[in-house]
């Protein structure tokens, strides 16, 4: 998360807002406790579970915007489907969740970013001590437009240990 890369975890600490969801509360489609839910539910998939969901206040241009934070800790790289796959449905997920909680009807604009921190404790050997970051970026296949507003809401960021 860049926007803090020459913070103090003193200083990242206090721009954590409320308290932490921790493997707490059942991911159904919809559902929100406090603004945030931590768990998903699908037709015929069962129940899934944000490992810990959170938001924090980031420091923009001399006033502060609300992130959503996803932390998962993930012992298998390779769980029977791509990982980055479901990196990025949990991202997904974070932002349909704002729908009448951040914004209403078509009000994309009020869309928070959403942040996906996977750390993987036995990633395969070509990847261990890696820290790679993922962003959702937007690029002109012809020509350029700088007054096109770049919205890059979702980052994901994978942390493989040695």
């Amino acid at each position: 998360m860049y926007e803090f890369q020459n913070e103090s975890i003193e200083y990242i600490m206090r721009c954590i807002e409320g308290n932490p969801f921790v493997g707490q509360i059942s991911i159904h489609s919809g559902e929100m406790i406090e603004g945030i839910t931590n768990q998903l539910s699908f037709m015929n998939e069962g129940e899934n579970a944000f490992d810990i969901l959170f938001y924090v206040k980031v420091p923009v241009n001399g006033t502060f915007e609300k992130r959503f934070v996803n932390v998962e800790i993930q012992n298998n790289y390779y769980p029977g489907y791509p990982l980055e796959a479901r990196v990025e449905f949990y991202l997904e997920r974070m932002l349909s969740m704002q729908y009448g909680r951040e914004m209403n009807g078509m009000e994309y604009e009020k869309l928070k970013k959403v942040w996906s921190i996977w750390i993987v404790t036995n990633p395969p050997k070509y990847l261990t001590n890696t820290i790679y970051y993922k962003l959702m970026k937007q690029k002109f296949i012809k020509g350029e437009n700088e007054k096109v507003k770049h919205t890059e809401l979702m980052h994901m960021y994978m942390m493989n240990l040695g």
